[in-house]
């Protein structure tokens, strides 16, 4: 199992009308979490029907790294969050786990994979000028069956990312795929980079050499991601990873010649 680190969580307690909030934490980098409080239900109720509730938004040392987002039409789309069972407490201490689906562990290994990124990139160096760490929240849109059959991100309009959930090519799974456009958005966003985007291909050798710098980077970078992590196959760009996939593809970076 791989654990859910640096996620919010918060405590609520279920009500007639409007639930109540007892606070927010986040994960440990092993996805523990603890709350601590003393309360009743009201008058004549001591006992709390309490939930725990997990949002797809990651934060680590006061900094908003990621949330992870419903691909709605217009901005801004709800963030998944996911709610554990209520027990009904009167005192004492219960240990609640989430156990997510296959679909649920998919908005978070988006966020992870996102995360490892801000990592390796505030470990090298980080931001510049006057910024000691790059302090920018990624947003991205990710829905199961909505039937996005790219992965890109769109810097000119809404300054986010969107990961394809289609079934002939899904990246939800594909670690350096996300990575890659993720490096788009920092480049975008903390640097002079001037990429015009548009349509390209791994064999393209025509292309504005703005566009062609900044894939070439962007694929550099998910490959030193996932090298400094330890990750197998790091020299890599691989696509078509997760549960279903019969035939992963990609190249190996090292020896590529278009």
């Amino acid at each position: 199992p791989v654990p859910v680190r640096s996620a919010r969580i918060e405590m609520r307690e279920e009500d007639t009308l409007f639930d109540d909030s007892y606070g927010e934490v986040f994960t440990n980098s092993d996805g523990t979490y603890a709350f601590h409080f003393c309360d009743d239900d009201g008058l004549f109720d001591d006992e709390l029907e309490l939930y725990v509730r997990l949002y797809a938004n990651i934060q680590y040392d006061g900094h908003d790294v990621v949330e992870v987002q419903e691909d709605g039409l217009i901005p801004p789309e709800e963030v998944y969050e996911f709610n554990s069972n209520i027990i009904e407490s009167e005192g004492g201490t219960y240990t609640v786990n989430f156990d997510l689906n296959r679909d649920q562990s998919a908005v978070f290994n988006i966020a992870d994979a996102i995360f490892d990124a801000w990592n390796v990139w505030n470990a090298n160096g980080g931001a510049v000028d006057d910024d000691a760490i790059f302090d920018y929240q990624a947003e991205v849109n990710w829905e199961k069956g909505d039937g996005d059959e790219k992965t890109y991100y769109n810097g000119y309009v809404w300054d986010e990312i969107t990961i394809a959930d289609s079934n002939a090519d899904p990246d939800e799974w594909d670690d350096g795929v996300i990575i890659h456009e993720w490096t788009h958005q920092a480049d975008d966003n903390y640097s002079c980079d001037d990429n015009p985007g548009g349509e390209h291909n791994l064999k393209d050798n025509s292309q504005d050499p703005e566009l062609a710098w900044a894939e070439g980077f962007a694929d550099y970078y998910q490959s030193a991601v996932r090298t400094a992590l330890g990750r197998v196959d790091g020299n890599w760009y691989l696509d078509n990873l997760g549960p279903d996939s019969n035939l992963i593809s990609g190249y190996d970076m090292e020896t590529w010649d278009a």
